[in-house]
């Protein structure tokens, strides 16, 4: 498995400068615990926790889940920590970052997505936004990632699921397909793409009933334990 060395240690922690107090890297408690909890399959997820999002939040669960990979959600994790500080593990533990830019009225996400290209993750970022394009206020059609994050153009390119949840699968296991090669789904070379998404849009129907009843970690982690990865 791969590790992470002293070399990847910020050098700057937000606790230490919420506290005002000199910058510094982030405690040795804390770095041990990250270290220990890394792996190269971890996601972290940063997308809305709202009801009207929770369909999709599903399928990109569900998808990273039957790709082989591992979301890592702030939300959904009980801790006493600084949320901010619980964020900045989550990235930290994770080698891949998953962001959703839809909701244009929310700043945590994009806050999130720079964040964790600032501890490192900028060449292992997937972003999602529902449209591709939008009217801007002078009434011209624009690309909504570019009016969102102009500083991004050619940097990352969007996936596009236009509020279908079955288009996102897709995208999204092509992607995966493409950029992370570590992935158990790459090895499964004999299964085609229609099987793949078919598996993927039932077990999302697995994870929105566990999401309701608050039971998504044990659920997730009891999928793992039995192999529906």
């Amino acid at each position: 498995m791969q590790q992470l060395s002293e070399s990847d240690r910020p050098a700057r922690c937000p606790k230490a400068i919420l506290a005002n107090s000199r910058i510094e890297a982030c405690e040795v408690e804390a770095w041990n615990r990250i270290k220990s909890k890394y792996r190269p399959l971890n996601v972290f997820v940063n997308f809305p926790y709202d009801k009207a999002y929770q369909p999709i939040a599903c399928t990109v669960i569900a998808t990273l889940f039957k790709c082989g990979l591992r979301p890592q959600m702030a939300a959904l994790k009980s801790s006493g920590a600084h949320r901010l500080c619980k964020i900045c593990e989550m990235i930290q533990q994770s080698k891949y970052c998953l962001t959703d830019l839809s909701y244009s009225t929310l700043h945590n996400m994009p806050f999130e997505l720079g964040y964790s290209m600032a501890l490192g993750r900028i060449g292992h970022q997937f972003v999602l936004v529902d449209q591709k394009y939008v009217t801007n206020a002078d009434s011209v059609r624009v690309r909504k990632f570019d009016s969102q994050l102009s500083n991004m153009k050619g940097v990352i390119e969007p996936i596009t699921y236009d509020g279908d949840k079955e288009k996102l699968a897709n995208e999204l296991v092509k992607r995966i397909q493409d950029s992370v090669p570590e992935a158990p789904i790459n090895s499964r070379a004999n299964i085609k793409r229609d099987e793949i998404i078919s598996e993927i849009m039932q077990f999302s129907k697995e994870v929105q009933k566990a999401l309701k009843k608050g039971s998504l970690d044990e659920f997730l982690l009891a999928a793992e334990f039995i192999g529906l990865g």
